[in-house]
């Protein structure tokens, strides 16, 4: 096998932790081969975010931020009374004049239909006619 300059550096650190691994046998053997097992770490907090999942509304509202103005959405609001995803949808829906009236700005939480947009084809057909009026 031909070394590289990258697998030199890998192997040289496979070598060294062969040793190590070596000296600990060497060292659990001197002890009698009991070894006390290390404390289990601590599970990293969660999130806000991924803590929001299991019931989104109450925990968006718990923390004092203001809830998506979305049904169901239960993201907490960032701007215009929308979460990020919501409000991108809101600039998109305006650019395209296709913005619904229950869309309005700092819409009460939990209160705005969602749309589904087109897809593909049928999204260029609607660009289309909306431009076309």
């Amino acid at each position: 096998m031909t070394k590289t300059k990258s697998s030199g550096g890998l192997l040289e650190l496979a070598d060294r932790l062969e040793d190590a691994a070596q000296m600990l046998r060497d060292t659990v053997a001197k002890l009698g081969g009991v070894v006390t097992p290390a404390p289990a770490a601590k599970a990293p907090p969660m999130s806000a975010a991924r803590a929001a999942k299991p019931d989104k509304a109450k925990a968006a509202q718990a923390d004092g931020a203001r809830a998506c103005a979305i049904k169901g959405c239960g993201k907490p609001s960032r701007t215009k009374g929308y979460c990020a995803a919501h409000y991108q949808k809101l600039r998109n829906l305006e650019k395209t004049n296709r913005r619904p009236a229950a869309w309005a700005d700092n819409a009460n939480p939990n209160s705005v239909e969602d749309v589904q947009l087109p897809r593909g084809r049928a999204a260029s057909k609607a660009l289309a006619e909306a431009s076309a009026q």
